[in-house]
C-alpha cells in the first residue's frame, strides 16, 4: 500500500474516526450533538447538545488552530466562470480558492465535475480491505476516485450503502443525505425530507451527512461552531452534472464551505452532501500530475469511483 502524502497541519496518529453502529434511535440522537467527526460536523434542524461520550469513537480537533486575536472576516472568493480543465470528452477539473475565518491566505478546493451520460459512476465498499483513496484509483483503474461517508473503528458504514444493486447496513432517519445512482442517473437527496425507500432501480448510493445546500442554497442550521479541518462533498449541479470535491488545507468549517459552494458561478450547484473528511479526503484523479491531488491520510472502506465509457 503507498504512503498517503503529507499534508501541512495534520498530526500523524491522530485518528478522526466516524460513530460506531449503533441503533436506529441512537444514529438519529449521534447526528444532533457530535460537533466533530473526521473533521466534519452536522445537523440539518437543531441546535445540538453537548458532544457524548461514545465508546470506540475518538472525536478529535484539527490540528489547524485560528490566529490568535485575529479580526479577519471571512471572505467568501467568487471564481469566475473559467478555469475548467478537460481532461476526457465527460470529466474536467478545476481548483478553485477561497478565504475561510481567521486564515489569512486564499486555501485551495479541487473539484471533478463529470457529465453522467458519458460515464460508469458507482460506489465501491470494502470493510475488510480498507485503502487510501489513491490505491482505490490504483485497483479499480477508475478516472475518479473519492472517499465516501462514515464508518466505524472497524470500517464499517454507518449508513446505508448500495452497491451493484445490493444494499448493506442501515438507512439514517431523519438526516443526513443519499447520494444514488437510479436508472444509470445520478441522484441526491436530503433523508429529512425524501427518506430512504428501497428500489431496485438503485445500483449505487451512499449516505453521509449533513446536507449542505438543496436547491443552490445553503441548508439551515450547519452548525457555526465546529473546529476547522480537511472537508470532502458531492454535489449535483443545475445541469445535472457530478461533483466531486476536497477542501485540499484543514482550515475550513462545515457552515464555511456550504457558504462557499453556494456562491461559486463556476460550479453552479443545485445540491450538495457533505462526506466524510479529516483523515478520511482524498480525491485522486487519473493523468493529473500528484502534485495537484489529495490521498486520503488513513484507509477508507468506501468510494465513490467514476470510470468514462469508451
Amino acid at each position: 500500500m503507498s504512503q498517503p502524502n503529507p499534508r501541512p497541519g495534520r498530526a500523524a496518529g491522530a485518528a478522526e474516526l466516524a460513530p460506531p453502529s449503533v441503533t436506529r434511535t441512537y444514529l438519529a440522537v449521534l447526528a444532533a450533538t457530535i460537533l466533530t467527526l473526521s473533521g466534519c460536523v452536522l445537523t440539518e434542524s437543531t441546535v445540538a447538545p453537548p458532544l457524548p461520550t461514545v465508546p470506540g469513537v475518538t472525536a478529535t480537533a484539527s490540528s489547524h488552530a485560528p490566529v490568535p486575536g485575529s479580526t479577519v472576516v471571512p471572505t467568501l472568493t467568487v471564481q469566475p466562470v473559467t478555469g475548467w480543465t478537460r481532461l476526457n470528452p465527460g470529466l474536467e477539473w478545476i481548483t478553485l480558492t477561497g478565504r475561510p475565518k481567521d486564515v489569512q491566505s486564499d486555501q485551495t478546493v479541487m473539484i471533478a465535475r463529470i457529465e453522467p451520460a458519458r460515464a460508469n459512476i458507482k460506489v465501491q465498499y470494502a470493510p475488510e480491505a480498507p485503502k487510501t483513496v489513491r490505491d482505490w484509483q490504483a485497483s479499480s483503474g477508475a478516472d475518479v476516485v473519492i472517499n465516501a461517508g462514515y464508518f466505524t473503528d472497524k470500517h464499517v458504514a454507518t449508513g446505508l450503502i448500495i452497491v451493484d444493486g445490493k444494499p448493506s447496513g442501515a438507512s439514517y432517519a431523519g438526516f443526513g443525505g443519499m447520494f444514488s445512482v437510479v436508472d444509470s442517473r445520478p441522484n441526491l437527496q436530503w433523508l429529512l425530507k425524501k427518506p430512504y425507500v428501497a428500489d431496485r432501480k438503485i445500483s449505487s448510493a451512499v449516505q453521509s451527512f449533513p446536507m449542505l445546500l438543496m436547491g443552490g442554497a445553503v441548508v439551515p442550521n450547519i452548525p457555526t461552531d465546529a473546529r476547522p479541518s480537511f472537508r470532502t462533498f458531492v454535489g449535483i449541479d443545475k445541469q445535472g452534472r457530478v461533483l466531486l470535491g476536497v477542501c485540499q488545507t484543514p482550515t475550513w468549517t462545515m457552515i464555511e464551505l456550504a457558504d462557499w459552494l453556494a456562491v461559486q458561478p463556476a460550479l453552479g450547484l443545485d445540491t450538495a452532501l457533505n462526506l466524510d473528511g479529516g483523515r478520511s479526503t482524498g480525491l485522486w484523479l487519473r493523468d493529473v500530475n500528484e502534485a495537484r491531488l489529495t490521498d486520503s491520510f488513513d484507509v477508507v472502506p468506501a468510494v465513490i469511483t467514476v470510470a468514462l465509457k469508451g
